[in-house]
């Protein structure tokens, strides 16, 4: 793999979060796919394309100051889009685990847990609740109208509150929208104030002891980011923000 020296040029960026997201995503695949490593994954996503067969790629990001990038925006030279919004591409990060997870065996159909949490002061700008709530609903809208999926909305985005629900009923995924700092969840106290919760109290307070979810969505700023203080930890390897965290639990998380 090359890798080519960045300009000294400042870019002009149009289009906004997406296309400030898009350049990011093509500036990775100029700097780290770039030649003979671009071609071979174009041809495979081709492959697995046209023969309707998943292709899966694990990221594995060695170095310490590379692991916070935005990986899943990268674009292959040449490709239209990013690599992880291929057909058939199934792009994760690796996270080195001493045992595999366990699997969580709980039967259909599949039943969703929303939890929007946005604390009145001391998080930033509250969250458009209708619009986290309506982005959910039409993503599984199909299955809830076919295949009798449930989708359960959490009024109250608190640690209690959720860890109550989850203690109720079992879930096949917990999705929670919020704002995040690199390592910490904003989420609600019992008053609407702001409650930061990082990811060892998230484990031990807020999912019950043999009722996990064997899918945990976070749909917040920095969720997929290293706290600073772990960021330079030989240790912590690839194990990137949140994901890792759950990950190393024996549980599955992804960010958006």
């Amino acid at each position: 793999m090359t890798r080519t020296a960045p300009t000294t040029d400042t870019p002009v960026i149009s289009g906004g979060v997406n296309g400030a997201l898009a350049a990011v995503g093509r500036t990775l695949g100029e700097r780290f796919v770039n030649g003979e490593v671009g071609a071979a994954l174009r041809r495979e996503a081709a492959l697995a394309r046209d023969c309707n067969a998943p292709l899966r790629i694990g990221l594995s990001v060695d170095a310490a100051e590379w692991r916070d990038l935005p990986w899943e925006s990268l674009v292959v030279p040449g490709a239209p889009g990013p690599l992880v919004l291929s057909e058939r591409v199934d792009l994760y990060r690796k996270v080195r685990r001493e045992t595999p997870p366990v699997a969580m065996p709980i039967p259909g159909p599949l039943r969703i847990l929303a939890v929007v949490a946005s604390p009145e002061a001391g998080a930033g700008e509250l969250l458009d609740y209708e619009r986290e709530l309506a982005r959910i609903l039409d993503a599984v809208g199909s299955a809830r109208t076919k295949q009798g999926a449930y989708v359960r909305v959490l009024n109250w985005g608190s640690v209690a509150e959720i860890r109550a629900a989850l203690e109720e009923e079992r879930f096949h995924v917990l999705h929670l929208s919020c704002h995040a700092a690199p390592g910490v969840l904003f989420l609600e106290k019992d008053d609407g104030g702001l409650d930061k919760v990082d990811a060892r109290r998230f484990m031990d307070d807020v999912l019950p002891p043999g009722r996990g979810v064997p899918l945990v969505v976070l749909s917040g700023c920095s969720t997929a980011q290293a706290p600073q203080s772990d960021a330079d930890d030989a240790a912590a390897e690839a194990r990137a923000g949140w994901r890792g965290s759950f990950w190393a639990e024996g549980f599955r998380a992804c960010w958006r």
